[in-house]
């Protein structure tokens, strides 16, 4: 089958460094004091970067590129030529090579250090590659060793580029040189976080912003990595496993000072450092604990309004249904536009626990089961692996806290850190969708106390340590979990209120609502 230009060009991850661009990051790391006797791009493209390090480094003697696109390679070195004229003494390979099959460590032998490696990876993920019947992928494997069900329901999906980093980074382990590299910034932080977990010591290591939309017609937070090994040279953190982020290459002092704590990466390490003392530790039958929202993958036939003709799902089609297995339901943009008093929707819940029974639906609830019998495809041809070999038009993420009266609740899609406090409708329970996160709670006074110290800026201060806004996802149960509840209940010197609340105990309101104005605590 031939091959597109539009499929290679999201094969290949094929987003070519601008010239100027190019330039700049040359300039810079020539600022920042690197003087390269080799210059390696391993995926050259048209050999920009190349050309720029011909201009930048009066230092160079090697200058090796290697791509895969032969006709990228003729035109690297027509580009490379213009500038070598006046660089006779510089040994110039340009080739055409794989970079999931070439031999790296023979290649990189011939090369003298100090070594700068720069580029400009494929900026594709293996489901993207994937999506289009691509072959451009190293050897698959769960490259974060996550859980079975984290890695069933896709969150093993990595970039390529991120593959490629830490490979690279592998090679200059025992070499002195840097890694200058463009890429996502959630790529450049996962592939710190890969180095730092399995280093105790790591190279001085920095991010530059630079504006993906100007320079390349995507709109993604990119950055310059840059990761400098070279021998004598001091993190100026004073931390090897931490990191200055820039906002944009021409930034003299940094914006950001994320670095490696506790096992976690965080964004802010001066916030992270002062509020420590609040890291929830594995405790077993805790109070508090954060579930995820239902989870169904059909929202088309799960998801319904209701008005006097019936109920109305999103294939246009309205039916008579049984009330029993319906209820008023929030996602994430409910919860974040704070639209939390009247639910714009219902939620078809058939199941009260995770691999329960559905065939009594068929006597308990006719209508329903015919409903759901009527779309048997949608629901069966549900993709993720997790609703195979269980029971008819299953769900996850439910069990009985799902139903509690009342939740303190936060989405997981917005740039938000507000905490809602969530009740009844109708007299009956509001669920969430797989977009949102909560606790449960027996009555309004106990959700009101949890959201006031959720709220409070002590609470605000450690989870923004933690979080990192450009992610798809910012807010995730893991990082809800950070916080030990009872320590910041503490903390603000109402432990004694949590330790003995009593879910039917009405407490006083204005207690309640001080928590969230609460500025007096300690540096």
């Amino acid at each position: 089958m031939a091959v597109g230009k539009n499929q290679a060009k999201i094969e290949y991850g094929d987003f070519q460094t601008p010239v100027d661009l190019a330039v700049q990051v040359c300039d810079l790391l020539s600022q920042l004091g690197c003087e390269p006797r080799a210059v390696l791009e391993p995926t050259c493209g048209v050999g920009h970067f190349l050309s720029a390090a011909l201009q930048s480094f009066p230092s160079l003697t090697h200058l090796a590129g290697v791509e895969i696109n032969p006709a990228y390679v003729k035109a690297a070195k027509v580009g490379v030529a213009t500038y070598t004229a006046q660089r006779p003494d510089v040994v110039v390979d340009i080739g055409v090579a794989d970079f999931f099959v070439k031999e790296w460590k023979t290649y990189l032998a011939k090369l003298p250090d100090p070594i700068l490696i720069v580029g400009n990876p494929p900026w594709v993920t293996n489901a993207g590659i994937g999506a289009i019947d691509g072959n451009n992928l190293p050897q698959k494997h769960n490259s974060q060793n996550l859980p079975g069900l984290a890695a069933l329901t896709g969150a093993s999906n990595f970039d390529i580029s991120e593959w490629m980093l830490l490979q690279i980074l592998e090679w200059i382990e025992d070499r002195s040189g840097m890694v200058a590299m463009l890429c996502k910034t959630s790529v450049a932080r996962k592939v710190l976080l890969s180095i730092w977990k399995k280093h105790n010591t790591a190279a001085h290591s920095r991010f530059y912003t630079i504006d993906s939309q100007k320079m390349f017609g995507v709109s993604v937070d990119a950055c310059l990595l840059v990761y400098d090994n070279r021998a004598n040279t001091t993190n100026q953190t004073g931390d090897e496993r931490s990191c200055y982020v820039y906002d944009t290459l021409a930034a003299a002092k940094p914006s950001a000072h994320i670095g490696y704590r506790e096992g976690a990466l965080v964004s802010d390490v001066d916030l992270f450092d002062r509020w420590r003392h609040l890291l929830a530790t594995p405790k077993v039958g805790q109070r508090y604990a954060w579930r995820s929202g239902i989870k169904h993958d059909a929202s088309s036939v799960m998801e319904l309004t209701k008005d006097e003709c019936g109920y109305t799902n999103r294939l246009d089609e309205t039916a008579s249904l049984e009330d029993d297995y319906l209820y008023p339901m929030l996602k994430s943009s409910d919860i974040a536009r704070k639209l939390t008093r009247t639910p714009r929707f219902w939620m078809l819940v058939t199941q009260r626990q995770i691999g329960e029974e559905t065939a009594s639906i068929r006597l308990t609830a006719p209508k329903t089961w015919q409903y759901l019998k009527s779309h048997t495809s949608i629901l069966d041809g549900r993709k993720s692996s997790i609703y195979r070999n269980r029971p008819p038009y299953s769900i996850f993420g439910v069990g009985e806290y799902s139903f509690s009266p009342w939740k303190v609740a936060i989405s997981g899609m917005y740039k938000d850190m507000r905490f809602q406090v969530i009740g009844e409708y109708n007299e009956r329970p509001v669920v969430l969708d797989d977009t949102c996160y909560f606790l449960s709670c027996a009555s309004q006074a106990e959700a009101e106390f949890i959201a006031g110290l959720l709220n409070s800026e002590i609470a605000q201060e450690f989870y923004r340590a933690f979080i990192f806004w450009d992610e798809k996802r910012p807010i995730t149960v893991r990082l809800l979990r950070k916080l030990d509840i009872a320590a910041l209940a503490d903390e603000l010197g109402v432990g004694d209120q949590l330790a003995g609340f009593d879910p039917e105990m009405e407490q006083s309101h204005s207690q309640l609502r001080l928590l969230e104005n609460t500025t007096n605590y300690r540096a």
